[in-house]
């Protein structure tokens, strides 16, 4: 995988937040045609007995009033809408989507002020940030500094009342995606990702003929590989992506996995973490492994490889294709040969030749196409993982 600097880390989360409401994006999936809503709300529901306490803010507006007037139009048309009564699931989606579009400027004018006040008066800031957080907008941080917004709940008792079951479902895995985000080291801890995977499960498995699953996807599958897409390197540590062996951002664990199997063994990923779970120690017997650093007579990894792809995102949606299938094809190595960078799927990889055909031999009952590639760890370079040597023969 492209593997990330701390600032590049800073700045996907900044980009996450900005791309929340950009285009439709693409699966794997064939859908029919695309329902807004199946569940039809009652519109015969007395929406007078929802409690409306209007929300009034003491520190957000002398932020906003120093914007130009183009930015504090949008902000105070967006509080006018959330102090309004909602009427139908139009109207709250009509809100939602107001939100999406405000966040990406909303949070660059929080950023300036915490970087020129904020931080400096810790009182102060926390003020602001609950009046941010009472207007949905969730603060993210990373390595103790705040670095953009997620969203988080807002109108419940009208989202409960109101909307259809997509939406509610839509919006609970938002909320907890946006919760996911963040922390000292951001993989450290897969629980967060994994709690997002199952609050957007009903998504993925009821509603996947609907707009929500297209509007979820990428978030989705990047939770599902956080999850999955993990290593262990020279024999002691576990790592998220590639061939990664940086503990800044990567590491990750593998001692999770049972903790999650315990907590939600009937959830939709739970076949899959149940191949990966760990057997001895606090590393898996059947966790992908890379020890190139400490093997001096073998430095090359040897990878059980699946699919070849020339982009990124394809490489995504089939591994989501395997993995809501029970498969546990979990991983997606960027690699090199003859000058030309493709992306691969991968079921697992090791610096032992004869684990890898063991391997093979476990998945080539279900994948006959599956082979094996020799490869040297790009180690001088963030991008490709690895060059490809040449194929293990069977």
């Amino acid at each position: 995988m492209e593997r990330l600097s701390t600032f590049l880390f800073i700045m996907f989360i900044f980009f996450i937040a900005n791309c929340k409401s950009n285009g439709k994006k693409e699966t794997t999936i064939e859908k029919t045609k695309t329902k807004t809503i199946s569940n039809v709300v009652d519109r015969n529901i007395d929406i007078s007995t929802i409690k409306k306490d209007k929300i009034e803010l003491k520190y957000l507006p002398s932020i906003v009033n120093n914007q130009d007037k183009s930015f504090q139009d949008k902000f105070y048309t967006y509080l006018n809408k959330l102090n309004s009564r909602m009427k139908s699931e139009e109207d709250i989606i009509e809100l939602m989507d107001m939100r999406d579009s405000l966040l990406g400027d909303f949070q660059s004018v929080i950023e300036n002020y915490y970087y020129d006040k904020g931080e400096s008066d810790y009182k102060l800031w926390e003020k602001v940030e609950k009046e941010c957080d009472t207007i949905g907008f969730h603060s993210i941080y990373a390595e103790g500094m705040f670095v953009g917004f997620g969203v988080c709940p807002i109108i419940t008792q009208e989202v409960d009342l109101l909307a259809s079951d997509e939406l509610k479902n839509y919006l609970k895995f938002n909320y907890a995606y946006s919760y996911s985000l963040g922390g000292e080291y951001p993989y450290a801890s897969i629980t967060g990702y994994y709690l997002a995977l199952i609050a957007g499960e009903k998504i993925i498995t009821k509603y996947r003929n609907t707009k929500y699953f297209d509007k979820i996807f990428d978030d989705y599958m990047f939770c599902l590989n956080v999850c999955t897409d993990i290593h262990s390197a020279d024999g002691d540590q576990c790592f998220y992506g590639g061939f990664s062996n940086e503990f800044y951002p990567f590491m990750s664990t593998c001692s999770e996995w049972p903790t999650l199997l315990k907590e939600h063994p009937k959830s939709l990923f739970a076949p899959i973490i149940k191949k990966l779970e760990f057997n001895h120690s606090d590393i898996s017997e059947n966790t992908s492994t890379d020890s190139t650093s400490k093997n001096t007579s073998d430095a090359n990894i040897y990878a059980v490889i699946i699919d070849k792809v020339s982009d990124n995102k394809e490489a995504d949606k089939l591994l989501f294709d395997y993995m809501v299938k029970g498969i546990d094809v979990v991983h997606k190595l960027s690699l090199k040969k003859d000058n030309k960078i493709d992306y691969y799927t991968c079921y697992r990889f090791y610096s032992n030749e004869k684990l890898a055909k063991e391997a093979y031999q476990t998945i080539i009952e279900t994948i006959p196409k599956c082979k094996i590639y020799k490869i040297r760890n790009n180690t001088k370079d963030y991008y490709p993982d690895g060059i490809i040597v040449g194929e293990v023969k069977m």
